[in-house]
């Protein structure tokens, strides 16, 4: 199992290292995407400076405080992804600043091609295993199942789309269901 698990990874993450170096942007596809969706937002908005590089930004709905210097957005909607918001998109058109600058690292296909950088290698045969003495002459016990204490369960509870077995008494011919017992179980 450890072996198929390992040749799968090796597989996706020469995969995704091909994939990488077909990217020709700055960004990467998803953060490229998410930009060009709030680009046509960040275009209808009214922008008023406060400061050099603090602004008040009015979408119709609230206004939002924006500093480029600090990275601040009072919208609060970069802090979860570090990807820019409509409002900061929208100051960086004014003030002619990249957007590419006010995404996070991250994003950027340099990061993301030295993430799959390290190959997967398979593992060696045992013959050539270098296992120090400590564990090769320590003895490994078996563990022991203990039994659970209290009277074991009498009826099995089906499984979410199980149908119940149905059970006749052997005295009088009726059908009946383990129904009865079930809710002594639960409750």
């Amino acid at each position: 199992m450890a072996e198929c698990i390992r040749d799968l990874l090796q597989r996706w993450f020469y995969d995704c290292r091909i994939n990488v170096h077909e990217i020709s942007t700055y960004l990467t596809t998803f953060a490229d995407k998410h930009i060009k969706d709030r680009i046509d937002t960040a275009q209808r908005f009214e922008i008023h400076p406060i400061h050099f590089n603090k602004f008040k930004v009015d979408d119709k709905w609230k206004e939002t405080t924006v500093d480029l210097d600090e990275r601040s957005y009072s919208c609060r909607e970069c802090d979860l992804d570090d990807l820019p918001c409509s409002h900061a998109m929208a100051v960086a058109r004014l003030k002619g600043v990249s957007i590419n600058s006010l995404v996070s690292d991250l994003y950027t296909t340099r990061f993301l091609k030295h993430a799959y950088e390290m190959g997967v290698n398979p593992v060696p045969d045992p013959e050539f295993w270098n296992i120090p003495h400590v564990i090769r002459n320590s003895i490994v016990l078996s563990w022991e199942k203990k039994k659970l204490p209290g009277r074991p369960k009498k009826f099995k509870i089906p499984s979410a789309g199980e149908k119940r077995k149905l059970h006749s008494c052997s005295k009088c011919g009726k059908k009946k269901t383990q129904e009865k017992n079930f809710s002594r179980i639960i409750i």
